[in-house]
């Protein structure tokens, strides 16, 4: 008789242990159980129980009652397959989430294999000016060991261990983007501030190349990169389109645009050969053909008769009455920064230095063909076996350059200066308009593109500047240069780096290490990020344009006024900043 009863009591303990269940709140007054949907997620079939523990008369004592599923309410029923079906949803997105998350991580292990070799990167950030109005720090570069220390307040280290978020930089100096071929100025100045080099392009932070290829800006180009060269920067970089574009200004603004000599393109040669079918050579009448897209000073030759002409050849007026430093003709090589042209916004370095042709200077007519007189180019003069200058010999500090300008001709540099700017600015504008064209349609920040350009600037014997060429990938060597060089080019490309405001950010989503911060109207953030940049530390470089003084005369050169253009101006004149 006990045995059987034992029997149930032993079954109905275990149903209790083990069968999942999940309380209902029963209310005293009615007959219909209140059930908390929430925790009701595994009640699929008759042998899973609810229990129901209700208190009674608030004294404690509990009542038990058993539902199965198919006794709720149709209605509960529906609720309970409904947040059964929610949870089910959210698991299987968290174990999708997790799985993406392995693939990304083995994804970025494959496209970033240089990181394989690092457990953390220790980097340095500046925080934001007071005048920023986006609070993201943003990577210091500080200046080699061989320099004094450009450190201040406002900057700290960090330590990133997550390799989704290491900083790499791309150095391509020729054709393969995996050569391993580089600058020591700029392997240098990356490398002291442990920023990765990487030889692939997917997703770097810092994209520099140092060749004249067409633009590599991806269309889903992450906001924090930074990519230099100019989507149309060909239009102020080869000679022919330079003269070009400055040729339409200066026919609209002859007196404003008269800082180039007289030049002839092959679109003009038809022209060129009627005015010089008599030319004869004089030393007031002097001209020099120089090959179209030709580096180093190759092919430059004075023209003797229009046969000498090649196709794509320019003929440019020679510039005879040069000024002259120890007896040999110069020009001076100014580096110039240009953060973008949406807004344009223009920095000039205080250092370059002069370029000085490797034998003495006269206009003796008999002697044409020899170049090393007449052309300043470095590394052609380098190959004067005639002569036994180095590198060292002939290229000049501008503190030098400054000082001999002033003993010897009583020169005002400051003056001189002001019109460097002044044609430095007038000869960006004219492509502004074809780099707005061009940049429609493409997913591009005001500062995601920037070019630093190699100015070459001739000095007349009255202090007149002329403007000679815009190189798109100035010469950064600074193989058997003096210690003054690397220190110059040093300078420039850390100073270049600060100015950029690179921020770490992830290779996998995209997002800021330190946090995102977003201004909804592109407009706006255009404008605030171009006064973060003005604000950040700029080392050697001058800002000269936009300014307060000279907005007001160089809007006028503008074919197109762009919104973000004219709000940063507005901004500047409003802050008088």
């Amino acid at each position: 008789m006990f045995k059987p009863l034992l029997h149930y009591i032993y079954i109905f303990y275990f149903i209790l242990k083990f069968t999942k269940c999940e309380l209902i709140n029963e209310n005293l007054n009615s007959n219909k159980p209140v059930i908390n949907i929430e925790k009701i997620s595994e009640i699929r079939n008759e042998e899973k129980l609810l229990k129901n523990f209700v208190p009674v008369n608030g004294e404690g004592q509990q009542n038990m009652v058993y539902y199965t599923y198919n006794n709720l309410d149709k209605n509960v029923q529906s609720q309970v397959d409904n947040e059964d079906s929610k949870n089910n949803d959210e698991n299987k997105k968290d174990e999708n989430k997790k799985d993406e998350n392995k693939r990304l991580k083995r994804s970025l292990e494959e496209i970033f294999p240089e990181f394989k070799n690092y457990t953390s990167q220790k980097l340095l950030m500046m925080n934001p000016s007071p005048r920023c109005k986006i609070p993201q720090r943003t990577i210091f570069f500080q200046y080699p060991s061989f320099m004094e220390s450009n450190i201040n307040g406002g900057v700290s280290e960090i330590e990133i261990t997550d390799k989704e978020y290491f900083v790499g930089a791309i150095q391509q100096i020729g054709l393969r983007v995996n050569s391993t071929s580089t600058f020591k100025s700029i392997k240098r100045a990356l490398e002291i501030n442990n920023i990765i080099r990487l030889f692939h392009k997917d997703d770097p932070n810092l994209y520099w190349r140092n060749h004249r290829s067409k633009s590599v800006v991806q269309s889903d180009i992450n906001k924090y990169q930074r990519v230099n060269h100019m989507l149309m920067f060909h239009e102020i970089c080869r000679k022919h389109l330079l003269y070009k574009n400055y040729d339409i200004y200066r026919k609209k603004y002859p007196n404003d645009y008269n800082f180039m000599p007289e030049t002839f393109t092959y679109d003009h040669f038809d022209e060129f050969k009627n005015l010089f079918k008599d030319y004869k050579v004089s030393k007031d009448n002097l001209w020099l053909i120089k090959p179209r897209n030709a580096m180093t000073g190759r092919g430059i030759r004075f023209l003797k008769n229009i046969e000498d002409v090649r196709e794509h050849d320019i003929v440019t007026r020679y510039i005879a009455d040069p000024l002259l430093i120890n007896d040999r003709k110069f020009d001076l090589r100014f580096h110039v920064l240009v953060t973008g042209h949406d807004p344009l916004k223009i920095y000039l370095h205080t250092n370059g230095w002069a370029k000085l042709s490797t034998e003495k200077y006269d206009l003796d007519l008999d002697s044409l063909d020899n170049i090393y007189k007449h052309v300043t180019n470095m590394g052609l003069n380098l190959k004067n076996k005639q002569s036994n200058m180095t590198a060292k010999d002939i290229v000049l500090s501008f503190a030098y350059v400054k000082d001999y300008l002033k003993k010897k001709y009583n020169m005002n540099y400051s003056e001189f200066e002001e019109e460097v700017k002044d044609l430095i600015i007038k000869a960006i504008i004219t492509m502004n308009h074809l780099e707005l064209e061009k940049q429609k349609g493409r997913n591009l920040k005001s500062n995601n593109i920037f070019d630093l350009y190699g100015i070459d600037i001739m000095v007349d014997s009255h202090f007149k500047p002329w403007l000679l060429e815009i190189n798109i990938s100035p010469h950064l060597g600074e193989e058997n240069l003096s210690m003054e060089r690397k220190i110059l080019l040093s300078e420039t490309l850390v100073d270049t780096f600060n100015i950029l405001g690179m921020v770490p950010y992830s290779h996998v989503n995209g997002k800021a290490y330190e946090g995102e911060y977003e201004i909804e109207d592109p407009v706006e953030e255009a404008v605030q990020q171009s006064i973060c940049e003005f604000t950040r530390p700029l080392g050697g470089f001058e800002r000269i344009f936009p300014l307060n003084s000279n907005i007001q005369y160089y809007k006028k050169f503008f074919k197109v006024k762009s919104p973000k253009n004219k709000a940063l101006w507005e901004e500047i004149k409003n802050s008088k900043y």
